[in-house]
């Protein structure tokens, strides 16, 4: 094909080459002097003007129009001539640009190739230094090279998910110095991959949007902090946190899917302090905590899910999302099993979005609440197990929103809402069940929220409200059956509360006073106060 173009290029040239010749031919020929091709083509003597005569002089005026045109038409295909050669060499010379810069960019990929292919071998290479040295490569690589960058994230992942076992006994010298050289290999990896995520989207070299496969890793630390996950997928399943820290302070989810299916925290902390959850999805479903610490610590959640479905949390593990601010999104424990450690929402901004504690079994540890701000989330327990441990919302602040502990079975343990401010909102027991176990509300002040436990079941445990102050609001109990110890009012101030005991089945509370009180509606089931 190229020869055929050149050739056909090579008879245009000839061709043009001789159309000009002939055109420059034609243009000297009427260049010449009208009186001299006269003369010496027509014998005519045109010396003397005076004497040529008239036949002769029309001759030297068709001759001398002719001649104009001529020039005209040969100056138009020299024109055309000049403009052809011109555009011709442009041609050529952008073909041979573009063959130039297509034999450098052929060199600079096989260089590339070349690069790669060196620097995964220096992966397993026994000397720390030759395999620090292949992981910048490879950072380096996908650098310059966008089209090989997923290439070298997958390498540089599967680096570390290759077997490895954290800390070993500090009296093997030998073995402890191999270790701690493969951990900085490791933990360069880490803060590469964190370096990158931090780069603005706009940043060429950024790797926001890619995919992560810390699938079966082990980690003992590495720092992530800053990063921002905006899509693709990072999975971190079944991985475990064994010691260290991982960082991710100050990090930002806005549409990536995290997995941390099955993973197992079993030392250490995953630090999520002040990160910002705005969408996308964090799963922690089937993970077991066991230890160490993983914490949320003035986190902000606006969007997105945040869950935790189907995990255990025992021992001395800890889920700390204190003094986080939740504008939006979703919190899901939904069937979490709790039989140690703790879940901190110690003075958390609850202003809207959804907690879940749906399905959760508690048996041991601890759920806190302590001084929460309740300002419109929804807060649920429902079909919560409670069989011991304790959930604590003591001095909370309840001013709207829900806390909804509908169809929960209380057999053990405690709920404690003590010392509480219920100026709004709604705490809903309806139909829960309690057979052992103590919810308190000792010492709370009820001015305007609203605590419901229709159709609840009384027969055991206790829903104690001593020395609460009950001066507006509704504490509701119609259709609930009770026994005479189930609701204890020792030194309850009943100062405008309606309580609604219509249609309640069992006995007058032992506790509730015999005088008067303003809003009571007692069940027709009551025998009369003693007098």
């Amino acid at each position: 094909m190229v020869e055929a173009e050149s050739g056909g290029w090579r008879w245009g040239r000839w061709g043009l080459a001789v159309v000009g010749v002939v055109g420059l031919v034609a243009m000297v020929a009427a260049l010449l002097e009208p009186g001299w091709v006269l003369a010496h083509l027509y014998g005519v003597d045109v010396t003397d003007k005076d004497l040529v005569s008239e036949a002769d002089k029309d001759k030297l005026e068709a001759f001398d129009k002719a001649r104009s045109r001529i020039v005209g038409l040969a100056t138009g295909v020299l024109a055309v001539v000049a403009v052809y050669y011109t555009a011709a060499n442009a041609a050529s010379a952008r073909r041979t640009a573009q063959a130039a810069a297509d034999n450098v960019e052929l060199a600079a990929r096989g260089q590339t190739n070349d690069r790669f292919t060196a620097a995964v071998a220096q992966l397993g290479d026994a000397s720390t230094a030759v395999r620090l040295g292949a992981v910048q490569a490879l950072a380096g690589i996908a650098d310059d090279a966008p089209d090989l960058r997923q290439t070298c994230i997958d390498v540089l992942c599967a680096y570390l998910r290759l077997p490895y076992e954290p800390e070993p006994d500090p009296s093997d010298a030998r073995a402890h110095r191999a270790y701690r050289a493969e951990r900085e290999v490791r933990h360069t990896v880490i803060r590469l991959v964190g370096a990158h995520l931090r780069l603005p989207a706009r940043d060429r070299r950024s790797w926001q949007g890619r995919d992560f496969d810390f699938t079966d890793v082990v980690f003992d630390g590495g720092d992530l902090s800053g990063a921002v996950f905006s899509s693709g997928t990072v999975t971190f399943q079944n991985a475990e946190f064994a010691s260290g820290t991982v960082s991710l302070t100050h990090a930002e989810f806005s549409g990536a899917a995290v997995n941390l299916w099955n993973a197992r925290f079993t030392g250490g902390t995953v630090d999520l302090w002040a990160s910002r959850f705005l969408d996308g999805e964090i799963d922690f479903g089937g993970a077991e905590a066991s230890a160490g610490k993983i914490t949320f610590w003035e986190a902000e959640f606006a969007g997105g899910i945040v869950e935790f479905k189907g995990a255990r949390v025992s021992g001395q593990a800890l889920v700390d999302l204190g003094k986080a601010k939740f504008t939006g999104g979703t919190l899901s424990f939904e069937e979490t099993e709790v039989s140690g450690g703790t879940i901190n929402l110690w003075e958390a901004d609850l202003r809207t979005g959804i907690v879940d504690f749906g399905g959760l079994l508690l048996s041991g540890g601890k759920i806190t609440f302590w001084e929460a701000a309740f300002g419109g989330a929804v807060v649920g327990f429902v079909g919560a197990a409670f069989t011991g441990g304790l959930a604590d919302f003591g001095k909370a602040a309840v001013t709207d929103g829900l806390v909804d502990f509908k169809d929960a079975r209380f057999s053990g343990g405690d709920v404690n809402v003590w010392d509480t401010d219920l100026s709004g909102g709604v705490l809903d027991f309806s139909r829960a069940v309690f057979s052992g176990g103590k919810v308190t509300f000792y010492e709370s002040r009820l001015t305007g929220a609203s605590l419901a436990f229709r159709r609840a079941a009384f027969t055991g445990g206790t829903a104690d409200f001593g020395r609460a102050s009950l001066t507006a609001g509704s504490l509701d109990f119609p259709d609930a059956s009770l026994t005479d110890q189930s609701l204890v009012f020792t030194g309850t101030d009943f100062g405008g509360t309606t309580l609604d005991f219509t249609r309640t089945t069992g006995p007058r509370p032992s506790t509730l006073p015999a005088d008067p009180i303003p809003g009571l509606h007692p069940s027709p089931n009551w025998a009369p106060p003693p007098a």
